[in-house]
């Protein structure tokens, strides 16, 4: 699993897109499902989902792949 982690620390340093795209589809529904049930409102789900991806492309740089991408 870390390898896995390191993988992903690596391809966010670079700003790899096709990384982004393939997180993207791994994580997407449950990290939707995650924001619906916390905010119990589909809206600000869509718009806190939005802003949970900006901030990998923005952040993503920093993550060192000590821990799971998950968290």
């Amino acid at each position: 699993m870390r390898d896995v982690a390191k993988s992903i620390a690596r391809g966010l340093q670079k700003r790899d897109p096709d990384l982004l795209d393939r997180l993207i589809e791994q994580y997407q529904y449950r990290l939707f499902r995650y924001l619906l049930y916390i905010t119990g409102d589909k809206a600000r789900a869509e718009d806190f989902f939005q802003e949970t991806w900006i901030r990998v492309l923005e952040r993503g740089h920093q993550f060192d792949g000590k821990s799971k991408f998950e968290a």
